[in-house]
């Protein structure tokens, strides 16, 4: 999957608003997915980490390729 695919896949999966960004509440909504991944992500503190330039979102190309290193535990291999 390349950082593009991935970018896609959350998207899909995770923004309910279909704003093209997730929020805290989105990346939360993952816990019931799979929670493996969720407890990696630490759920807020590494949203917080994740957002760059902290506006609640994860919205630009910087900060969902900081997602990238927990693709592994979605089973997800980026290219």
């Amino acid at each position: 999957m390349t950082s593009k695919d991935f970018k896609e896949y959350l998207l899909k999966i995770l923004d309910k608003d279909n704003d093209g960004r997730l929020n805290a509440e989105e990346v939360r909504a993952l816990k019931t997915k799979d929670a493996g991944f969720f407890t990696k992500l630490k759920q807020a503190w590494d949203l917080f980490w994740a957002d760059k330039n902290r506006n609640g979102y994860i919205d630009d190309d910087i900060e969902f390729k900081r997602l990238e290193g927990f693709a592994p535990g979605l089973g997800i291999t980026i290219v």
